[in-house]
């Protein structure tokens, strides 16, 4: 299986545009690759809408939102 787990890297989904479908790798397989990708691709963005979420509430509760001394 080819290495996909390049963390804060776009070459995983180019690694998946660019697999042939050819004798050795059937369209099964590479179809079960490209989900494993779209799998941690969805992960990730759940864990940076997350992240997002937490950054606005903390920017909401700030001193400088509630007249305190950083605004």
């Amino acid at each position: 299986m080819i290495g996909l787990r390049g963390r804060g890297s776009i070459d995983p989904v180019r690694v998946l545009l660019d697999l042939p479908i050819s004798a050795s790798r059937d369209c099964i397989e590479t179809r079960d690759i490209a989900q494993l990708q779209l799998n941690q691709v969805r992960e990730k963005l759940a864990a940076l809408r997350s992240l997002e979420h937490r950054l606005e509430f903390k920017d909401m509760a700030s001193p400088a939102k509630a007249g305190g001394c950083c605004g």
